[in-house]
């Protein structure tokens, strides 16, 4: 799969060669739900496509030695799938810029709420898999070094991100500014209950008796 991440990444940048000299002056960056649309010069139109370029170059040369390194695939492919995730995740946001900024008609609030609804499932579904490491996951300090802990707030965090990438791709149907609000709440919620949960487990394994 880092391959395939890979080679999306690159694709997706060299075909924004083909397409650079038929954009607009201009490109759309930010989508307001009350229908307002903030530019920005179109060579900003790099930086979106060129961002996961450098993620899965970071990826490739920093991550996936420490991953490809544990004696467990599962680990392994975890890491991959969640790499590929993002990238096709901002891959997705660039050309639907793209798209939009060529004339085709594109509901980019739905575009992104959905693209975000999908990426939390995927991410959910692989975060119980991984192992402590030093760039994926929810990385509080108390639970690096304590495999207790990290692995059972990885369990409760994956069925959270599931639960919230559900929601917004229900969010996704609604063109409204509560939904933002919600979806906002809903992170804060999901980070709260995730520190709290950890830290509970970690100072129970702490005061335990070691057998």
């Amino acid at each position: 799969m880092i391959w395939l991440a890979g080679m999306i990444a690159w694709a997706s940048l060299v075909a924004t060669v083909f397409v650079y000299n038929h954009l607009p002056a201009t490109l759309p960056i930010h989508f307001g739900t009350d229908g307002a649309v903030s530019v920005a010069n179109k060579s900003i139109v790099w930086v979106c496509t060129g961002l996961p370029v450098v993620l899965w170059l970071l990826f490739f040369l920093k991550v996936r030695p420490l991953s490809f390194s544990s004696l467990k695939t599962s680990f392994s492919q975890a890491m991959q799938a969640g790499m590929l995730a993002v990238v096709g995740f901002l891959i997705a946001l660039a050309w639907a810029l793209i798209a939009y900024a060529l004339g085709f008609h594109i509901n980019m609030n739905f575009v992104v709420k959905f693209a975000v609804g999908c990426l939390f499932l995927i991410v959910g579904a692989v975060i119980p898999r991984i192992e402590p490491n030093p760039s994926f996951g929810l990385r509080y300090p108390w639970i690096m070094h304590d495999n207790v802990a990290w692995k059972k707030t990885h369990r409760l965090g994956g069925w959270g991100l599931s639960l919230i990438g559900l929601a917004a791709l229900g969010l996704a149907f609604i063109d409204a500014q509560w939904s933002i609000v919600a979806f906002m709440v809903m992170i804060f919620g999901f980070l709260t209950l995730t520190s709290v949960y950890s830290w509970r487990v970690h100072t129970k394994e702490k005061t335990q008796p070691k057998r």
